[in-house]
């Protein structure tokens, strides 16, 4: 799962507050805390009343990844224009306390070599109707070769 991605202002990271923007042009502060999956996205993570779509405050330049192998932080460029996409969760009964899941997708065979997991952030920007207009995302560099070990 993505866990810190860059703006031109700030750097952000997992399980701090957000700044996110959702239709209509309202912003909110909800702690950034997992991830959603995009194929999952109408019918598990909507579903509640409350909870909607969001996107990230200010265009993403950068993206990071956490290797599932040895948890190396790789970086990765973002495509001009994207933002992130985030699932801010209605509040538990009782608070008043909001929770934003990343909305991720699978991989790509390059994102996946290079980061070496199998999800990676849905880029894109909300419509005015609510709907997710996809960014494809820049091509991952090719991943790193392997350190040889001692010959001797």
């Amino acid at each position: 799962m993505c866990n810190r991605y860059r703006t031109v202002s700030a750097e952000w990271r997992a399980g701090q507050e957000l700044e996110l923007e959702v239709v209509g042009g309202d912003f909110y502060r909800p702690k950034w805390a997992g991830s959603a999956t995009v194929e999952k996205l109408k019918r598990y993570w909507l579903r509640e009343p409350g909870s909607e779509l969001a996107q990230t405050r200010e265009d993403v330049t950068e993206v990071s990844e956490t290797a599932e192998d040895d948890g190396e932080l790789q970086w990765c460029a973002a495509p001009a224009g994207a933002r992130l996409l985030f699932v801010i969760a209605a509040p538990p009964p009782g608070k008043t306390y909001r929770l934003a899941k990343l909305i991720t997708t699978a991989a790509t065979p390059d994102q996946a070599a290079y980061f070496r997991r199998d999800r990676f952030p849905l880029l894109g920007r909300l419509t005015p109707s609510g709907e997710i207009a996809i960014i494809p995302p820049l091509p991952a560099p090719p991943p790193k070769p392997k350190p040889q070990g001692e010959l001797f």
